[in-house]
């Protein structure tokens, strides 16, 4: 009777030991799958989830939990698979295992659910991981057989003394060491070699105890690695866009004037026009054009005319917000995209270039015909009709015309 029962008593022992092992590597598989999808967007969850169930064997698949705690999404989306996940949905860090129907074939998984945290503070998103591989019902009842005819064989022809002596040095001990992952300190190892007397488990609790020291370092390491890559990899990704950027600039800003130039004109235009008519907001496209600059540079050189130039880049700068944009068009002339402004509002803009203008170079040029500015302006508001930027300033370069022909130095307005 008595071996009967040490029988059981190993056999139950046997179970737990595989069951937690089987536990445990769950846990580790969970727990490695939400290093993979840690760093994925909101938006592209499913599709690397989706992508680590193919390329990860021992997956088979993720449920998304929504806030309330229940699937949100399951890849791959099977019944089977959900009815699972929905299951252990109600389980945190603590597997879940049963026998899932999928295909019409029946299979023992195991599931865990796990928090993914993100780099916001606060935010985390809960998925379940199912993974396949649980000691059979069939595995189990022959290992306990195993275990039970071998206890029997051993109650025959042992005392009741040589059975309390298995269960004191071997049994205790051993369940003691499947917690030595929980807590691999060399106290713990001596308490398990204290307490049986086969040198073998206490060899064994300590080559285990090293063991899980060097998964730990390993994963502190990997970390750490991890860490510094993707610092490096940030570092990198900044400097390169700085230096798009960089040439983007040069690229598209006129040397002499330091506006932007005719380039990014062409690029960006029916860009900032559609922009603004989507949201419903105004926007007004200003044109100048320098009067007589032509008899400058003929009469005093082109030096003159440079300097001239120049001078214009820094008063329109100075007169137009950080959000404006102010283009050297041509040699002489020049556009402003102004969003977000009416035409009354860009008129003013330009009346006060012109009237600075003039101040300055009647101040400036002397012995020469006087140089000054006209513009003309358009408004998406006006003009309705317009279908992009290009006809928008066609319309502004109209109204530049009529200051011309009304006599220089003068703003001008267009409207449908």
């Amino acid at each position: 009777m008595l071996a009967i029962c040490a029988a059981i008593v190993f056999a139950i022992a046997g179970f737990k030991l595989r069951d937690q092992a089987v536990r445990a590597t769950a846990i580790e598989q969970a727990k490695l799958c939400a290093v993979h999808l840690r760093n994925a967007p909101d938006g592209e969850l499913s599709i690397h989830a989706a992508a680590l169930v193919d390329r990860y064997k021992p997956l088979i698949g993720v449920a998304v939990l929504d806030s309330k705690g229940r699937p949100a999404s399951v890849l791959p989306e099977l019944g089977g698979l959900r009815k699972f996940a929905a299951q252990a949905a109600h389980e945190f860090n603590e597997p879940v295992t049963a026998s899932v129907d999928l295909a019409g074939e029946s299979s023992w998984m195991t599931a865990v659910r796990t928090a993914l945290h993100v780099d916001r503070p606060g935010e985390s998103r809960q998925l379940v991981f199912m993974f396949e591989g649980k000691a059979t019902a069939a595995n189990w009842l022959t290992s306990s057989a195993m275990f039970g005819l071998l206890v029997l064989v051993l109650g025959v022809f042992a005392v009741e003394g040589a059975i309390m002596w298995l269960g004191e040095n071997v049994v205790h001990p051993v369940q003691k060491l499947c917690d030595v992952d929980k807590k691999p300190s060399p106290d713990h190892c001596e308490q398990i070699q204290q307490r049986s007397s086969l040198n073998e488990i206490g060899q064994l609790a300590r080559a285990f105890q090293n063991l899980c020291i060097q998964v730990s370092d390993a994963r502190a390491r990997i970390k750490k690695v991890e860490q510094t890559s993707r610092q490096i990899i940030d570092k990198s990704e900044d400097n390169h866009n700085k230096e798009l950027q960089r040439a983007k600039d040069q690229a598209t800003t006129d040397s002499l004037t330091r506006l932007r130039n005719r380039r990014f004109l062409e690029e960006e235009l029916d860009s900032i026009f559609e922009g603004q008519r989507r949201i419903g907001r105004d926007f007004s496209i200003v044109m100048l054009d320098l009067d007589n600059f032509k008899h400058l540079n003929d009469t005093q050189g082109h030096k003159a005319g440079d300097e001239l130039l120049n001078f214009t880049g820094a008063l329109i700068r100075g007169a137009i917000r950080q959000e404006d944009y102010a283009i050297r068009y041509g040699g002489d002339e020049f556009a402003l995209l102004l969003p977000d402004t009416s035409s009354d509002e860009a008129a003013r803009v330009a009346e006060r270039i012109v009237s600075l203008f003039r101040q300055y170079t009647a101040f400036v040029l002397t012995g020469s015909k006087q140089v000054t500015i006209s513009a003309g302006v358009a408004s998406l508001t006006q003009n309705p009709y317009a279908s992009s930027g290009k006809a928008l300033m066609a319309r502004a370069d109209e109204a530049l015309y009529k200051s011309k022909h009304d006599g220089k130095c003068k703003v001008s307005t267009v409207a449908v």
